[in-house]
């Protein structure tokens, strides 16, 4: 609520959606959806990680099957990871994307933002990868404007995604940051009823 009421205080919107990045994000864009009387819709993105490391993200894939990496938030693959692992990586991602997206969206219809301004929230952004990679899923589905929201951030991922965002937004990006947890008292796993 504290993050709606930052967006309504401070900035106007044009014909807003608000879109929840699942599973945690979509708690937190219900609060600021209501907040800016907008529907709320999700985007669902997928981390791309590796077997060697699978907390650590080295990209993000969209609905449409185009992947982000952490170099500059585009598309070219980063060095230091062999192709095939990055590709099997992608594809299970996708096949698990594919199955949220159809579970929670209820619709095969594609997006389409027709210029609206498209708000996207997550409950915190520690790469910025996933919300980078719906940022530009955003863009290329006709949004106006692009903002993205979060209670916390890294102080490095809010710099970053000032490239694809036309606005970022958080309560607090802290340089010290290391995992979204932290920031909450409560955290638990967001199931797919939830």
């Amino acid at each position: 609520k504290v993050l709606g009421r930052e967006l309504v205080a401070h900035h106007t919107f044009g014909n807003p959606v608000v879109i929840g990045l699942p599973r945690g994000g979509v708690l937190v864009a219900e609060a600021v959806a209501e907040a800016l009387h907008a529907p709320l819709d999700v985007i669902v993105t997928r981390k791309i990680t590796l077997p060697a490391a699978p907390e650590f993200a080295v990209g993000a894939i969209d609905p449409d099957g185009i992947t982000t990496v952490a170099d500059g938030y585009t598309s070219k693959m980063p060095r230091f990871v062999v192709k095939e692992a990055f590709e099997r990586s992608a594809a299970e991602a996708l096949a698990e994307l594919r199955r949220r997206d159809l579970l929670y969206r209820s619709t095969s219809h594609p997006q389409n933002f027709d210029r609206r301004d498209v708000v996207i929230v997550d409950d915190g952004i520690a790469t910025g990868l996933t919300v980078a990679s719906a940022a530009r899923f955003a863009r290329r589905r006709g949004a106006g404007r692009v903002i993205v929201a979060a209670p916390v951030a890294s102080a490095r991922a809010t710099a970053d995604l000032k490239q694809v965002a036309d606005l970022v937004v958080t309560l607090t990006a802290d340089e010290q940051f290391f995992a979204v947890s932290l920031y909450y008292s409560l955290f638990g796993q967001v199931t797919d009823d939830e």
